[in-house]
């Protein structure tokens, strides 16, 4: 029908590049979400491991033991700047804004 072809050629070759850029960097937030809700012990099951609790148990010995508190905060950091590397990444590439023709 009409609507389906507006839809699908006109509308959603430019939305498509504003929503992918955007779940990009949600992903980081969740990551976040994730990672602060299970330092606080509220996020998954105990029997699965996860950054936040790594980090949240590592604290125990932070003065004895550095690493185990360090290296999953790190690892959190570097997902976290990833996606938003990936959005930024995104963005250049598939607005057509930014596109320079010459």
């Amino acid at each position: 029908s009409t609507k389906w072809r507006i839809l699908f050629r006109h509308i959603l070759p430019g939305v498509i590049n504003t929503v992918l850029v955007l779940k990009t960097l949600s992903v980081g937030t969740l990551i976040l979400t994730e990672a602060i809700l299970s330092f606080l012990g509220v996020g998954m099951p105990p029997s699965i491991p996860v950054w936040g609790r790594m980090v949240s148990e590592g604290c125990l010995y932070l003065i004895t033991a550095w690493w185990p508190t360090v290296f999953p905060g790190v690892a959190i950091v570097l997902t976290v700047i990833g996606f938003i590397f990936l959005g930024d990444w995104f963005r250049d590439h598939l607005d057509p804004r930014l596109c320079q023709t010459a």
